[in-house]
């Protein structure tokens, strides 16, 4: 539903209901599908889809990268370039749980060194509201 959800209500809430179970399943049972899993979350996030859509894939994205972080190394390089994307996106609350992803991202060990130089190169373009998410996004790095 999340990939392949008829409407963006349907998007959602299959990005919701796919949250809830990552929450109620144990790390060992998660193992199996984080990689089947976390490649069509990514690409889905960086698509153009309502606020709500990004939103919600945020959040069990997140949820994935506490839960079963190590398993979703593979995905680092391109999960980094989509929370950049994700960053600028006019929605506070997507922006918001950004930054969230962004504090759990850097946990997995990638070099910041990157991430630090092209959080500020794009602070320095962005708008007013994503500047802000790019300093609050440094702050948590």
């Amino acid at each position: 539903a999340v990939a392949h959800g008829a409407t963006p209500e349907a998007r959602e809430q299959g990005a919701e209901g796919l949250g809830e179970i990552v929450v109620a399943t144990p790390e060992a049972a998660l193992k199996p599908v984080v990689v089947k899993m976390s490649g069509p979350l990514i690409r889905v996030m960086s698509d153009r889809y309502p606020w709500q859509v990004k939103a919600a894939i945020l959040k069990t994205t997140t949820l994935l990268l506490v839960k079963a972080g190590p398993m979703m190394k593979p995905f680092l390089p391109q999960l980094q370039t989509t929370l950049l994307k994700c960053l600028a996106e006019s929605s506070r609350v997507v922006r918001a749980r950004t930054v969230r992803a962004v504090g759990k991202y850097v946990l997995l060990g990638p070099r910041v060194d990157p991430l630090i130089a092209e959080l500020i190169s794009a602070a320095k373009t962005a708008d007013k509201a994503a500047q802000v998410s790019y300093i609050q996004a440094l702050e948590v790095v």
